[in-house]
């Protein structure tokens, strides 16, 4: 059995990124967000269009630093696990295009499998996982 040692939510962030590379992270998870035509690594929720972050245990202003997805992109050549989040229709072929050609191991998540759809037909070495409550599935383009 191989077992991969997972940085979860550590990719929202650069200075977590950093740690979990330093930590010796096989896998850095990322939430990604479409928000106003821009990509965010971010866990937090948005209040409908307003730029008020939430999740269940916190409540953050509009001034919380966001990290663009391509700016994250560009800072590092680690594995990672994308989780594509929230309903935006165009998020899963925003991905697609954001992550086209980049150097290291890319797996993309998402719990709406349709955000999965632009993926198909892609390069042969990419993974892509959908997950619908505890039951997964592992499909491979």
């Amino acid at each position: 059995m191989e077992t991969v040692a997972v940085a979860h939510r550590a990719g929202n962030g650069l200075f977590a990124l950093r740690q979990a590379e330093a930590a010796g992270a096989q896998l850095i998870e990322v939430d990604v967000h479409l928000f106003h035509s821009r990509l965010e690594a971010r866990h937090l929720k948005t209040v409908g269009p307003l730029r008020l972050y939430w999740d269940r245990w916190e409540v953050r202003p509009p001034s919380t630093p966001i990290v663009a997805f391509e700016d994250l992109l560009a800072s590092t050549n680690h594995p990672l696990l994308i989780d594509l989040k929230g309903g935006a229709g165009s998020l899963g072929g925003r991905v697609a295009e954001a992550v086209e050609g980049r150097v290291g191991t890319t797996w993309i998540c998402s719990r709406r499998w349709g955000h999965l759809e632009p993926l198909r037909g892609r390069p042969a070495n990419r993974r892509h996982h959908q997950q619908q409550r505890h039951n997964s599935i592992d499909l491979y383009y």
